[in-house]
């Protein structure tokens, strides 16, 4: 039978756990590495999740660069005298 200490110090355990994380990732590594991450006390869901951020950040800024090419191309073609008239006019009509 579990006294009640033991059980309180196992609810308390459970509520300071991070529920928002849903999702499980598993990752295979040599035995080499495993030693070493343990060796060096690497918690190895910390280094992980920021990878995957990091990875996840430099692949929207390429995006977005990307997005900025399509622009500027497309941009380019634009005559920007014939731009310039169409606000003048859109101006005087005023």
């Amino acid at each position: 039978m579990v006294s009640a200490y033991a059980s309180l110090k196992y609810r308390a355990r459970i509520t300071c756990f991070d529920y928002t994380m849903t999702e499980m990732v598993t990752l295979r590594i040599d035995e080499e590495t495993k030693r070493k991450v343990k060796l060096y006390g690497i918690q190895v869901s910390q280094v992980a999740r920021a990878a995957i951020l990091q990875e996840i950040e430099r692949r929207e800024r390429e995006e977005a660069l990307q997005a900025l090419r399509r622009m500027k191309k497309i941009l380019g073609k634009v005559d920007t005298k014939r731009v310039v008239q169409h606000i003048r006019e859109d101006r005087t009509a005023r």
